[in-house]
């Protein structure tokens, strides 16, 4: 089990990742990334996404991962996924007491990231957008997130429907056209 410090810096990273009065398509995040992924929003519910942070925790070599329901006006406990959490501890979680009003159901904001700052996904489940900002992460690694989120680059968006799989066809286009101005990734020096 990660200690709370390491839980801590997980939270602050993924809290202080993001300008948190910001709502899509205007840049949620802060501070410099290297390139925005998008993504299906629902993944992030789905047994997959621990394929995801499966991938993250071996390659980026975190500790835990805090993942924050945002949409709550006081903020709720976070749920920390750390290298030995299962797909049932997960789910379990997001389910909670079966009412609902749980994580599974709710069409709230999300934000997740690891002790180590490399990356944060933003999630706006009430407009079917997930995004995968990094930074510092090889290309192998990029690579592999972009092909199991079946994420797009913001760079990709002058096809509407990646072969990755995310659809930017379905946003509206001056939502389209905002996402694209505001998420102009930033490249190492």
């Amino acid at each position: 089990m990660a200690d709370e410090t390491l839980r801590n810096l997980a939270l602050s990273n993924a809290l202080s990742s993001l300008v948190r009065e910001r709502r899509l398509p205007q840049k949620v995040f802060a501070g410099q990334w290297e390139d925005y992924l998008f993504f299906e929003s629902d993944f992030m519910f789905e047994e997959d996404f621990m394929n995801v942070a499966n991938v993250l925790f071996r390659d980026e070599q975190a500790s835990v991962i805090a993942l924050i329901n945002l949409s709550f006006a006081e903020m709720p406990e976070p749920f920390f996924l750390e290298r030995e959490t299962s797909w049932t501890d997960y789910h379990t979680r997001l389910v909670g007491d079966g009412t609902p009003i749980n994580w599974v159901f709710l069409r709230d904001r999300y934000v997740c990231a690891s002790d180590k700052g490399k990356w944060v996904i933003y999630c706006e489940r009430q407009n079917d957008v997930a995004i995968f900002a990094y930074r510092r992460l090889s290309g192998s690694i990029v690579a592999n997130i972009q092909q199991l989120l079946r994420a797009t680059s913001v760079e990709s968006t002058t096809s509407l429907v990646s072969a990755e799989g995310f659809n930017f066809g379905k946003l509206v286009l001056k939502w389209r056209n905002t996402l694209k101005a505001e998420l102009v990734p930033s490249r190492p020096s």
